[in-house]
């Protein structure tokens, strides 16, 4: 595998792209389908996480 990178990244770059996520996520959500999505998703991994814990307890 590869070594991690440390990038900097000024922060008016930051507070763009964060403003941006910050108005399209809920309107994203709005949306039943993708909310449908993301609750599927979202068990998935709980799942999953829980499966992982039960094999390093065995």
């Amino acid at each position: 595998m590869g070594q991690a990178r440390t990038i900097n990244i000024p922060d008016h770059h930051l507070n763009r792209l964060a403003q941006h996520l910050i108005n399209v996520v809920p309107e994203y959500f709005k949306n039943p389908a993708n909310n449908i999505r993301f609750r599927e998703w979202e068990s998935q991994k709980i799942s999953e996480g829980r499966k992982k814990r039960e094999v390093k307890q065995v």
